[in-house]
């Protein structure tokens, strides 16, 4: 026989199978597309749109212009205006709050008269990649302010032209005429004259991560990945492997109900996460030096619960298909990949289109990497992570009715 023309009829025998299976057709032309399209159009590694507080206690015309600036700016969006000092700690836990922009009082005054810039910054440093690109923003803006403010006298750029000879009396009674602009010019000439350069810098205070440690940034979503793997993919495939066995039949004869024998095939897999939530912690405490800055209960009882959530996705798959192989692609591309891409770990939610954003509020990962963030960086309670945890224990109730219902109804189809 010719070696081609067996291959070639080989080759036409899977064409036809790939043509009649229907999920085969859908996995290898329609699931391309549609990853392509939407993540390609909604993922974006640009950061904008971060939520910030203001304490503004001067009030002044140059703390009102600074603040325009910081509007409408891509970067950030002002969603809270504080009262007193007091409130900065508190307001990281509200709104989701990134940064908050200190003025204090005399702001104006220090930055047209004495050519200094006092401004402090508060950043949320548990994700150093936004804390950086909010600090590299917020310097954009004040150095966008100075040279309005200040065009003839940019640093490194002085007028050729010598200044006059004056002394003491005659410069006090020409500052009493001079307007604002030209005090300001007058001072960052006298400080670039004493300084060589005059660069004036906000005040940066990095919150719940110091040091910067990237380190500490990707611990959340790799929590995420573990508990997704074994608590929804690899439970997914033990049941469908009693399926394909034919042992999930025998399971059906005994007394036990549905909810029994799914109870003792997760409990293996909840010893085994919770396992990895005490090995990731050791870990991440030992290795990069992050602890959790909240209660150690809270941390526990957060990574049970995104455990115990996964789990009846992974029932949840197991009871709508017989096999191994479709559990698997199921889990790898409905609930691997979305959690992956839209909760966060990744991409900012808040740079996605808003059907995408409430996409993502669906995803269990959203919510377990914003309470992990809230607990183990910003040190906050239960109050503050009320809604992400009520979240995923409603969504865990919801799925795992789906499943029960799915089971007992293609056992028992009357």
């Amino acid at each position: 026989m010719n070696p081609l023309k067996g291959i070639g009829a080989i080759a036409a025998k899977e064409a036809r199978h790939i043509r009649r299976d229907r999920r085969s057709m859908l996995i290898l032309f329609a699931l391309p597309a549609v990853i392509v399209g939407i993540f390609g159009f909604v993922l974006s590694f640009e950061i904008e749109n971060n939520a910030v507080a203001v304490l503004n206690q001067d009030r002044g015309a140059l703390s009102r212009k600074l603040l325009h600036k910081t509007e409408v700016s891509r970067t950030f969006r002002l969603v809270e205006e504080l009262s007193a000092t007091a409130d900065i700690h508190q307001a990281f836990s509200r709104e989701d709050i990134k940064m908050v922009i200190v003025i204090p009082p005399g702001f104006s005054r220090a930055l047209t008269q004495e050519g200094r810039l006092d401004l402090h910054l508060w950043l949320d440093a548990s994700e150093p990649k936004v804390a950086w690109t909010m600090e590299r923003g917020m310097k954009n803006i004040t150095g966008e302010l100075l040279r309005d403010l200040l065009p003839p006298y940019v640093p490194g750029n002085l007028p050729i032209r010598p200044l006059p000879v004056s002394t003491p009396l005659a410069d006090a009674r020409q500052t009493e005429h001079l307007p604002t602009v030209a005090l300001a010019q007058k001072a960052l000439v006298q400080n670039t004259l004493t300084q060589n350069a005059l660069t004036p810098e906000p005040v940066i205070h990095f919150l719940y991560n110091p040091t910067l440690k990237k380190e500490a940034m990707p611990i959340p979503g790799l929590i995420m990945v573990i508990f997704i793997l074994v608590s929804s993919i690899m439970l997914s495939i033990s049941i469908n492997k009693e399926k394909e066995h034919g042992t999930a039949r025998l399971l059906n004869l005994t007394p036990l109900g549905t909810s029994s024998m799914l109870l003792g095939k997760t409990i293996p897999y909840l010893v085994i996460s919770v396992f990895h939530i005490l090995t990731v912690w050791l870990l991440s405490r030992h290795l990069f030096g992050v602890t959790v800055a909240g209660s150690g209960v809270h941390y526990f009882v957060l990574c049970v619960l995104f455990a115990l959530n996964a789990m009846t996705f992974g029932i949840l798959i197991s009871s709508l298909v017989t096999r191994q192989l479709e559990a698997l692609i199921i889990c790898w591309l409905f609930l691997f990949i979305p959690n992956i891409f839209l909760s966060g770990f990744i991409f900012p939610v808040l740079n996605m289109p808003a059907f995408m954003r409430g996409l993502a509020g669906l995803l269990p990962g959203t919510s377990f990497i914003e309470a992990y963030r809230g607990i183990v960086f910003r040190g906050t309670g239960l109050a503050e992570n009320a809604s992400c945890l009520s979240f995923l224990a409603a969504e865990g109730v919801v799925v795992l009715g789906m499943a029960i219902l799915i089971m007992k109804l293609r056992h028992n189809p009357r």
